[in-house]
């Protein structure tokens, strides 16, 4: 991978290209560390965010997908005997929830395919009152910033979104997260650092939401999986992927969605029938296979976003 053909000059390469910026960072993050802290770092990199955490928590677990990126971390955090370095994927932690009371990942989220997917699995790993925080480089309209972002993409660093400080916060308030707090690290590539309340995130309506679940000691609650839908069509379907991912092999899932929602002429054009078809393309296929005629039926529907699998012609594979 590209980051363990960097990782013996990616400390030069900052420090040359944004060393203000780049050396500031991890001593702001570090302000948000209490002694007591356990605190999960994501994307630890060569450890510049790490080594400062270090310094003030009790323990700190470092991850990234890099060994040789975090070979460097180690060596900067050894002295603090604190820390220990994990192999891990940031969208799909293995832990379990409330695990930490800090959650930081510095400089990552940009490079995402799927930056909403790690957001919700820091939030979900972090204590209720304790916060995630979220460092991102963002671009000004500058020909500097630009040329700093060219100059990333030459040394093979895809950067899959270029925020800026307006469009970051837009992305939070995407997920619902009205209550982030912002502030800016200014540099030739200023980094915009998101810092979120773990319990305090959503609106009223998601935390009523949270609260009363449509699925309870194994029974899907139809009232209130309408809820659900309704709000997933209004506001994104970011509830869905949070909340329906530990469901998306249940054919019993399927078979409601299926039978109340897609089929049901009662529900024909409502939000909560779009709200159907978004969870139902999110569904496994073994999921839908076990539900084969009625998927077959709602296959059949002239209007292209009822169907469950809009994109496949070939339903051969049920």
């Amino acid at each position: 991978m590209i980051w363990d053909k960097v990782a013996g000059v990616y400390d030069s390469f900052e420090n040359l290209l944004n060393g203000k910026v780049y050396k500031e960072l991890g001593n702001r993050i570090a302000e948000y560390i209490d002694e007591n802290d356990v605190v999960l770092e994501c994307a630890c990199g060569t450890g510049a965010i790490s080594e400062a955490i270090a310094k003030k928590c009790h323990k700190l677990v470092a991850t990234d997908l890099s060994s040789k990126m975090m070979k460097r971390a180690e060596e900067k955090c050894r002295v603090y005997g604190n820390t220990v370095f994990r192999k891990a994927n940031m969208c799909a932690l293995n832990c379990r929830d409330e695990r930490f009371d800090k959650v930081v990942a510095g400089n990552v989220i940009h490079l995402l395919d799927d930056p909403a997917s790690a957001v919700w699995e820091m939030l979900r790993v972090c204590k209720s009152g304790g916060k995630v925080i979220i460092p991102t480089y963002i671009n000004k309209s500058d020909k500097t910033s630009k040329l700093l972002v060219k100059a990333c993409e030459a040394a093979g660093v895809q950067f899959k979104h270029e925020f800026t400080l307006e469009s970051y916060k837009e992305f939070f308030i995407s997920l619902g997260m009205y209550k982030a707090e912002f502030f800016v690290i200014e540099g030739r590539m200023p980094c915009a650092v998101a810092v979120i309340e773990a319990d305090g995130w959503f609106d009223s309506k998601t935390k009523e939401l949270l609260e009363n679940p449509p699925y309870v000691d194994g029974v899907w609650d139809t009232d209130k999986l309408y809820e659900y839908l309704v709000y997933i069509n209004t506001y994104g379907d970011n509830l869905a992927k949070r909340y329906f991912k530990n469901h998306l092999s249940d054919p019993k899932l399927a078979e409601v969605l299926l039978r109340e929602f897609s089929l049901n002429d009662v529900m024909d054009g409502s939000d909560a029938q779009l709200g159907a078809a978004v969870v139902l393309r999110m569904m496994d296929r073994d999921a839908l296979r076990a539900n084969k005629e009625l998927v077959l039926e709602a296959q059949k529907n002239e209007v292209y976003w009822k169907r469950p699998r809009p994109e496949d012609d070939d339903m051969s594979w049920l």
